[in-house]
């Protein structure tokens, strides 16, 4: 089995919510349950709420983000694609 979806969501507290949705729906398409995809909804929580905070931190500066999700035989791969400008922990002020 190969399959794929991207999902295409704004840079906002709502945003997360359809990003969740979206993987609980890919899932449910594909069999996975939600102890197969735990570590996927902690990681866009933990991902899209820092995009939200630090990204886009502007009243009204909202930017979108892109969700890849790809199965292939029994593994699962997301990819997350932001347009936030780029930010270097290593340069960044204590």
């Amino acid at each position: 089995m190969n399959t794929s979806q991207t999902l295409v969501v704004p840079a906002t507290s709502g945003g997360l919510h359809q990003a969740e949705e979206g993987l609980d729906e890919f899932s449910a398409a594909h069999g996975l349950t939600r102890n197969d995809t735990w570590p996927f909804h902690v990681a866009i929580d933990e991902i899209l709420s820092n995009i939200v905070k630090y990204g886009h931190p502007e009243e009204g500066d909202e930017g979108q983000v892109q969700i890849s999700l790809r199965l292939e035989a029994e593994s699962l791969e997301m990819v997350i694609l932001d347009d936030a400008a780029a930010f270097n922990p290593l340069e960044a002020e204590r």
